[in-house]
This record gives structure tokens, C-alpha cells and sequence, in this order.
């Protein structure tokens, strides 16, 4: 598992096949970030990546598990990177992928379910949990590190977590799309230039119990900056890489993060926490 977080790539590491997230739609897409406490890309104003859209699982009607992987991209040094979902194991008799808020923090509960693809999964999540505990849960480190510019942070600072709000009027336009292939719909129909998401940080752990209006605060936008597309290239080859939450903590100083994150608190923990 170690090559999932430590290639320092674009590429993915040789003979390494996704085994999840196989099929996409990708775009090209554009971040404006609001004043907020963080540093690197967090500290722009606007910066520019990819989103690669796709189902954990081969997607039906009965169940799909929608997440994107992030690349933002600087200048001299390599690109940043993180993912978002809903959760593991998805949204059940819904097909579209703007149903739901993503967080880089998902519920990894397991559920009773059949078939060989949620068999696979459930193994995968195993053998990673072998590797690093907290597989629910993904860094945002590597987005502080560096600027756009290249420039380098000595003290990178990065929020607990951050919550993607669909575009409501996406969300609607998407409503029963169907499935094309092993792809969401209507992505097809999104136009670049669309609000794709409203984004928002979590500056650090918080109980379900002790959520407020005031618990998210704004952190900006993600919006289409071309259409999306099929790409072989995107599934096969390029990498999105994961920050273990072992190095996220280790890379902000943030140990102490880890003496909430008792069962508990993972348990509520997640996107649904704050939809």
C-alpha cells in the first residue's frame, strides 16, 4: 500500500492497477479560496487542477459509491492532491453522483451487502487498514505544503477536514440521470464554467453532539473550467495520491488530533455529520 501515498508521481507507480474508481468523467477545474487560516494553495486566491469523477464500485441502480480525486497544480514541485466521497459503500437506489455532500473524511462503516464488486471492496479496505488504521480518513497536508509558486511552507497548516456542498441546481439537473456505462450521467450536459461545489473546513475534531451553525465555515469554490470527459490515460495512468492520516499529523504537528479519535467519534465522523 505504501506506493498509494508515497510515489511522488503523477503517474501512477508501475504495474499498479485501480482496482476501485476504474471508470471516470474528468475535467479541468478551478479553485477561489476565501480568507481562511491555512497555508499554501489553501493561502490563494485562485488556483487550477483536475477532478476525476467516479464510482468505487461499478456502478447500478441499486447502488452507487461516487467520489472525486483532486490534483491542483504548482509550479517547480509536484501537484497536490486529495479525494472526497459520500461514503465507502455509497448511496443506495440513487444514480446521481451530486446527491450527496463529499468529505475527505467518509463513513467506512461496513454494511451487510452481496457480490463479488463489494467483496473486493471490503477486502481492499482490510488490507489497507493493515497499512494505516484510519482508512476513512484522507490528509489535506499536501495541499499546505507549497504554494502555487513552488514556494515552500515551513510550518504548512491545513484544516481537520473540509465538506464539498453540491451545486443545488446541478444536483437537480442530475436527478435520474441515467447511467452511461460504468459512468454517472449527465455529465455530459455540464458546461464549463459550472459551480460544481461550495466548499467548507472543519478546523478541527468535533463530536456530533457538539455541531453549531457556526462549526463549518466557508473555505470557497470549485467550479468547471473545461467539460468533462472519458480518458483512458485518467484511469490507467495518472495517480492521485493519498495522504495517510499518519503522515498528516506528523506533517502539521497535529498529534493530538488523534486523542479524539476514539470509536465514538469515528463513528459519527464523516460527510453525513454535516449534511
Amino acid at each position: 500500500m505504501s506506493p498509494v501515498g508515497h510515489n511522488v508521481s503523477d503517474e501512477n507507480a508501475l504495474g499498479r492497477i485501480k482496482y476501485i474508481h476504474s471508470v471516470s468523467k474528468s475535467a479541468k477545474v478551478r479553485f477561489n479560496f476565501e480568507s481562511n487560516p491555512y497555508t499554501g494553495l489553501f493561502a490563494e486566491k485562485s488556483c487550477i487542477g483536475i477532478m476525476r469523477a467516479s464510482s468505487a464500485t461499478p456502478p447500478t441502480t441499486s447502488n452507487t459509491a461516487p467520489g472525486i480525486g483532486v490534483k491542483i497544480f504548482r509550479d517547480k514541485v509536484p501537484s497536490a492532491n486529495f479525494m472526497a466521497m459520500w461514503s465507502l459503500f455509497g448511496q443506495d437506489n440513487d444514480i446521481n453522483f451530486f446527491s450527496h455532500y463529499f468529505s475527505n473524511h467518509v463513513d467506512a462503516l461496513p454494511r451487510f451487502m452481496t457480490g463479488g464488486a463489494w467483496l473486493q471492496l471490503k477486502a481492499l479496505i482490510a488490507k489497507f487498514q493493515g497499512y494505516d488504521d484510519k482508512v476513512n480518513m484522507v490528509g489535506l497536508s499536501d495541499l499546505a505544503k507549497y504554494k502555487s509558486d513552488g514556494t515552500s511552507e515551513s510550518s504548512p497548516k491545513a484544516p481537520f477536514a473540509i465538506v464539498l456542498k453540491p451545486n443545488p441546481n446541478l444536483k437537480q439537473m442530475c436527478q435520474n440521470a441515467p447511467l452511461e456505462g460504468e459512468n454517472f450521467g449527465c455529465f455530459s450536459k455540464i458546461a464549463k464554467g459550472t459551480l460544481l461545489y461550495n466548499i467548507y473546513y472543519v478546523d478541527g475534531p468535533v463530536k456530533k453532539s457538539d455541531v453549531t451553525p457556526s462549526t463549518l465555515k466557508k473555505l470557497g469554490t470549485m467550479t468547471s473550467d473545461s467539460e468533462f470527459v472519458s480518458s483512458k490515460f485518467m484511469d490507467e495512468t495518472v495517480q492521485f495520491r493519498h495522504v495517510f492520516w499518519a503522515d498528516e499529523v506528523k506533517a502539521l504537528g497535529k498529534e493530538e488530533w488523534n486523542n479524539s479519535l476514539d470509536g465514538a467519534f469515528m463513528k459519527e465522523d464523516g460527510a453525513s455529520k454535516w449534511e
